[in-house]
């Protein structure tokens, strides 16, 4: 199995936003920043859930919105 992934990286907070910009719709829910969850810690946040070994396409998360 092979990992795929667009060349950006960000937080989740961050694509909801801009999914909302684009006139998308979360379900009536609003992006928020978790600040503490014993489960995620700072490798997570530090990019611990981004695969390296991915292949990394070009299209771009506002390119995929459209």
């Amino acid at each position: 199995m092979r990992a795929v992934r667009g060349p950006e990286a960000d937080t989740i907070a961050n694509f909801a936003r801009r999914i909302l910009a684009a006139g998308g719709d979360l379900g009536g829910q609003r992006p928020a920043t978790v600040k503490e969850a014993p489960y995620l810690g700072r490798g997570i946040a530090n990019g611990g859930l981004i695969p390296q070994d991915a292949f990394v396409t070009a299209t771009r998360f506002e390119d995929w919105l459209g």
